[in-house]
């Protein structure tokens, strides 16, 4: 039914080990990290790739907000026919839970998240998007990186 949704069991990984500390980055590690995927979750993302640039998530590392709309961008043209019109307040929802839900917060999410499309912008030329006052428009076209097959 429309305005229904559901989960279960969303265990994406089966167990995992990280030689890694949040604090530093960029470090290099002697130990080899792994990480293994429950095997629905990995079915799933072989079936349904995003085909991501590496090099983008690099450039845009240093910015969760970026990271969060440069995956969803090219994940949503993988699929968009038509234009989508999409309030403020839903992608404040989905994108902005560290802003304010009032006036101000959507003020604040709205200028943030401008600032970071014009980063994406800059290395994913064919995004077709339309900021409004009112609404962010999107409008099909390619995923950042074309799927094979």
């Amino acid at each position: 039914a429309q305005g229904t949704w559901g989960i279960k069991n969303i265990n994406v990984v089966s167990k995992a080990q990280l030689w890694w500390d949040p604090k530093s980055p960029d470090q290099l590690s002697a130990f080899n990290s792994t990480v293994m995927l429950n095997q629905d979750f990995f079915n799933e993302i072989i079936e349904y790739p995003v085909p991501v640039d590496m090099r983008v998530l690099k450039f845009l590392k240093q910015s969760p907000l970026a990271l969060d709309m440069y995956t969803w961008f090219t994940y949503r043209m993988s699929y968009l026919k038509h234009p989508q019109d999409i309030p403020w307040e839903i992608l404040q929802l989905q994108f902005g839970s560290d802003y304010a839900n009032n006036p101000q917060g959507r003020r604040n999410f709205k200028k943030a998240f401008l600032r970071e499309l014009k980063k994406i912008t800059l290395v994913y030329k064919d995004l077709k998007v339309e900021p409004e006052q009112d609404k962010f428009t999107l409008h099909p076209g390619r995923t950042h990186i074309l799927k094979i097959g």
